[in-house]
């Protein structure tokens, strides 16, 4: 059993990312985790649960409570095979950009930022035999997010986000080589939610491979088609990536390279009628960390993101650029530092800017 504490000091200015009229403050944070984990011959449970608050002294109205409740098992079934179940809480505030609806063709900035409560439930059963490998699981969300208002003073239910999300996935492996294994993996993933409307279905296949080259680069691509479907009778498809990349230039530097497309989907309003409408998202991220001492890590980080609407014009994209170090003053106490500018465009809900840093320490028993 591992409990710690954090505490947080720093400033943000942009607190919700709003095109205009930005909130700014200095920020203090408190967050409290526990964690536990019960190891058996055959089984592991674990335990966690953490619970923190942000206060914005000159935005009050802006500070942010979470809480997130996590309890896992894994049991070796014997004959190469392990299932494993996991469920949670959390409750708190979601943080995105341009938070807000477009209505009859007009972007609606919420007042705002939306609170939520979900409940996450996933099963998997892997099976692993010579070369051969595969993994059935299966994953539920239930959300609930409060009603809001807009910066108009209109008032939503947001029953277009109240709902279900399941989705089922197989995978299958085959290695090779002990350094290169290729898999073909499917899915199927169905948005229900109180309002119909916004419901849709996202099919995937696709094939990939994972490789280790010396032990000095590590990664896994994969390729496919995502076919997804609307209750309007509507439907999109398109292709899907990602790849995974790590790269040890010596025993002190670590870059990652992660990259993705995926099929998601956004709600409009019109006519007082929900309609979700289809949006491939594509995100790029780079990481370098470095460890000149073995108490000390520092990193770099840069991202990039965008979302673009399918069938029209409209597409949003931010860039981060992101640094900090961490330091172990002794095994219980740590140090952390860490600063982030980020830079959004959108051609229907306005640019906006962010910078924000904070300096914490963190005490683990």
């Amino acid at each position: 059993m591992r409990p710690s504490l954090a505490l947080s000091a720093g400033y943000d200015n942009n607190i919700t990312l709003a095109s205009a009229g930005a909130a700014s403050s200095a920020a203090l944070g408190l967050r409290g985790n526990i964690d536990a984990v019960f190891q058996g011959d055959l089984y592991a449970i674990e335990l966690g649960a953490s619970a923190g608050h942000t206060w914005y002294p000159s935005s009050s109205g802006n500070d942010v409570t979470g809480i997130t409740l996590r309890a896992s098992l894994s049991h070796e079934l014997g004959a190469g095979a392990r299932m494993r179940l996991s469920s949670g809480f959390a409750e708190g505030t979601e943080q995105g950009r341009n938070s807000g609806i477009i209505i009859d063709g007009v972007f609606e900035p919420y007042a705002t930022r939306p609170a939520f409560r979900r409940i996450p439930v996933e099963a998997a059963l892997e099976f692993a035999r010579g070369p051969l490998s595969a993994a059935l699981s299966a994953r539920a969300e239930n959300s609930d997010v409060d009603p809001l208002s807009t910066q108009s003073g209109l008032v939503l239910r947001q029953d277009f986000r109240n709902g279900w999300e399941s989705e089922v996935r197989l995978r299958t492996s085959y290695e090779l080589h002990p350094e290169l294994e290729l898999f073909a993996e499917g899915s199927a993933l169905a948005r229900r939610y109180d309002d119909a409307g916004a419901d849709n279905d996202v099919w995937q296949a696709l094939v990939g491979g994972r490789f280790e080259l010396t032990r000095l680069l590590l990664g896994q691509v994969h390729a496919g088609i995502a076919v997804q479907s609307f209750p309007n009778g509507g439907s999109s498809s398109g292709f899907s990536f990602g790849a995974r990349f790590r790269w040890f230039p010596d025993e002190l530097l670590t870059i990652t390279l992660e990259a993705d497309r995926d099929a998601g989907a956004e709600v409009e309003r019109f006519g007082g009628v929900s309609l979700a409408v289809p949006v491939t998202r594509d995100s790029l991220k780079i990481r370098a960390e470095f460890e000149p001492l073995r108490t000390l890590m520092v990193f770099g980080q840069a991202g990039f993101e965008e979302d673009v609407r399918d069938g029209d014009a409209r597409r949003e994209s931010a860039l981060s650029l992101s640094a900090g170090a961490a330091y172990a003053m002794t095994a219980n106490l740590k140090l952390q530092a860490d600063c982030e500018y980020l830079a959004g465009t959108s051609n229907f809900a306005g640019d906006f800017d962010r910078f924000q840093f904070n300096l914490g320490v963190t005490a683990a028993y």
